[in-house]
């Protein structure tokens, strides 16, 4: 769950890191833009309880506190403030359409397109997508200034561990926001070094992300949480995200 930090918080909220100025300074440019949103779909088969899953998405994005910021410009620069955004998770039925997965592509390819507003947010959003009796893609999309492939993968891994161990789920990581800045800051370069775009983010991997190609797929919940015989088994995901930067992606232990 998110902390307001009243050492790195005020009024006008938290600086963002080298990556996340580049991406706002993009948004900018084109402020209709989709082209930061990432969008992201786990296949999931067998024995799904819709009620435990949506529960166990809700926390886990509730717990990614930088996922909970809007930005804005102050003085020609971005600043992230944080918001308490409320996490829904509805359930889209489609096991009576003509061809479900065509279907779903399709609701997934519309709500891809839909442009964000940084200012006001909410910058992710999280859906159900009932395919079968016992299939479900879990459809998730988030503008890339808050978090890049390495963050999806954790937030999925952790609801993950939500659904699978519940109550004896470990504790969640810190994903406050202050404290990703600090991070950011701490592994800068000498202020005459001039920080590098979105794509090769100061102090981040400057690979693609995982998830892009369909040769490395993310680990399945069956591998991540330890349970297999409690876990829901993945097949397959579908991803396409915009090159990778540092926003959200790695909380402390």
């Amino acid at each position: 769950m998110f902390d307001v930090e009243s050492d790195r918080t005020s009024a006008s909220g938290i600086p963002v890191t080298g990556g996340q100025s580049g991406i706002w300074l993009a948004q900018q440019i084109e402020p209709d833009s989709s082209a930061y949103n990432i969008v992201f779909a786990l296949d999931l088969h067998g024995d799904i309880d819709l009620d435990r899953l949506g529960g166990a998405v809700r926390q886990a994005v509730e717990e990614a506190g930088c996922l909970h910021v809007s930005v804005v410009g102050e003085h020609g620069r971005a600043r992230q403030i944080p918001r308490a955004a409320s996490v829904d998770v509805p359930v889209l039925d489609l096991r009576d359409a003509a061809a479900p997965e065509d279907a779903a592509a399709a609701w997934i390819a519309a709500d891809r397109d839909r442009p964000a507003d940084l200012a006001h947010g909410p910058l992710f959003a999280q859906e159900l997508l009932r395919l079968a009796d016992d299939r479900v893609w879990w459809y998730q999309r988030y503008h890339h200034i808050l978090i890049d492939g390495m963050g999806v993968a954790l937030v999925t891994r952790r609801a993950g561990e939500l659904y699978t161990l519940g109550e004896q789920a470990p504790a969640p990581k810190d994903w406050a926001p202050a404290r990703l800045v600090a991070a950011d800051e701490a592994t800068a370069p000498p202020s005459s070094t001039p920080r590098t775009a979105p794509g090769g983010a100061r102090g981040w991997p400057t690979g693609p992300s995982p998830y892009v190609s369909s040769s490395a797929p993310p680990r399945s919940w069956r591998a991540a949480c330890g349970a297999p015989s409690n876990c829901p088994r993945r097949t397959s995901s579908r991803c396409t995200p915009p090159p990778a930067t540092r926003a959200c992606a790695r909380p402390a232990s």
